[in-house]
């Protein structure tokens, strides 16, 4: 059969999930945040536009120039004027210093409205927090330098709340700035918010690079529970091993290994007390490839909670999970090369980011309350879908927009796969 092809009057578009977006953005009231203007077109408007190319996994300023035209994107998200690239990037350079700030507080207010971050089986609303490096080699873009991945990049702060994986504090850094640099205001603010979110216990989770006393010191502070991953600093685990003698605490063995335990408190040097959690394993056998010398490995955690060893290392070993969350942003929204030469600039597109990850993750959470979860998460307490999903399965449904009665209709495809799943998730949004 021959298809034959024309154009239709019509206002057809492939982002019906917009109304979406627009309907959580406005729980974010950033017209509040940024107030009146006699612009053209206010702040507001400039950061809900760059907040939406984010969501639709759009990075490039040149990306708006696609929907200038689009008669469906300016009134899905009630918009009078869509900017151009060029204006887009010059408000963008010259915004305000209290910019960041305010997208924080819009990302905050966001949360509030409609997301509860959630408890792990253990009762811990889990803290993440992690640096991620981003490559921008072959640029030359302000704040790009050597990271410890061996590429030239910007090198994130990035703390997440709850199972979910609510984007709660981002910090946009150079590529050689170590972790710890600044990395107390940086957790002290991130503690203040996350109160703001929950009355739950939470649980603090950070790798090595803040291995530090004032990091501990910081935790007990702000009375937070807390695991952190100790750094060796060179320390030689086969001369640790040797230190314990013969009587050794057994903690785990089979086969090619055997695990020794130490568990004993550690003084701060303000007479505060932490506990440490060592495993060290002597390793003979890889399976049934017996090892020429043995090998031995060194694990340990500081942390204040007062559980069984076993439940101490499975809550920390939990924290790898914001590895996915990286992941997530960097190539779901696809914010691993920014589009600025101005670190600045960047700054604000990164704050951007933050609240395009959480309306992201929020929108997933509708999905899975009012629509058929796929058969491999149906058994599962606790589900979470990647941003790249909700991406593709509600911002980028098709509809047509009809303008009838002195109103406009979003009609869905009847017969199109996923419709009344995406049509129960745009009655379930706010208005």
């Amino acid at each position: 059969m021959r298809i034959e092809y024309g154009l239709t009057d019509r206002f057809l578009t492939s982002h019906a999930g917009l109304v979406c977006l627009y309907g959580l953005l406005r729980s974010a009231r950033l017209q509040s945040l940024f107030g009146p203007t006699l612009k053209t077109i206010p702040d507001a408007v400039i950061f809900t536009v760059q907040t939406v190319l984010l969501a639709l996994g759009k990075t490039d300023f040149e990306a708006v120039t696609a929907f200038r035209d689009d008669v469906a994107f300016g009134h899905l998200l009630r918009l009078k004027r869509v900017p151009s690239a060029e204006i887009l990037r010059q408000r963008l350079d010259g915004a305000p210093a209290k910019t960041d700030a305010a997208l924080h507080e819009a990302s905050l207010r966001l949360l509030e409205a409609h997301g509860e971050p959630l408890a792990n089986a253990q009762g811990f609303v889990p803290l993440d927090i992690d640096t991620t490096p981003m490559d921008n080699s072959g640029t030359h873009r302000e704040g790009v330098s050597y990271t410890y991945k061996g590429f030239c990049g910007y090198h994130p702060l990035l703390a997440y709340l709850g199972e979910q994986g609510y984007l709660l504090a981002a910090e946009l850094r150079p590529g050689s700035q170590h972790p710890q640099n600044g990395f107390i205001p940086f957790f002290k603010q991130a503690i203040a918010s996350a109160r703001r979110l929950t009355d739950g216990c939470l649980l603090a989770r950070m790798d090595a690079s803040h291995d530090a006393e004032e990091t501990r010191a910081a935790c007990l502070d702000e009375r937070v529970d807390f695991i952190l991953r100790r750094n060796p600093r060179g320390q030689d685990p086969w001369s640790v091993w040797n230190a314990l003698g013969e009587e050794k605490t057994h903690f785990a063995s089979g086969p090619g290994y055997y695990t020794a335990l130490i568990d004993e408190p550690r003084e701060l040097s303000d007479g505060r007390i932490v506990r440490l959690i060592t495993l060290i394993t002597r390793r003979t056998a890889h399976g049934s490839q017996l090892l020429l010398a043995p090998e031995y490995e060194l694990e340990a955690l500081w942390t204040s909670l007062d559980l069984p060893v076993e439940e101490v290392f499975d809550l920390y070993h939990a924290h790898a999970t914001c590895e996915q969350f990286h992941a997530e942003l960097k190539s779901d929204i696809g914010l691993e090369r920014f589009p600025s030469g101005k670190f600045k600039t960047n700054q604000h597109i990164f704050a951007c980011a933050q609240l395009a990850f959480n309306v992201l993750r929020l929108l997933g959470e509708l999905m899975k309350q009012h629509g058929p979860l796929p058969r491999r998460l149906r058994d599962l307490e606790r589900t979470r879908f990647r941003l790249k999903t909700v991406i593709q399965t509600l911002l980028y449904h098709a509809a047509m927009l009809v303008h009838h009665a002195r109103g406009w209709l979003l009609k869905l495809g009847r017969h199109t796969a996923n419709s009344h799943w995406v049509l129960a998730v745009l009655r379930a949004c706010p208005g």
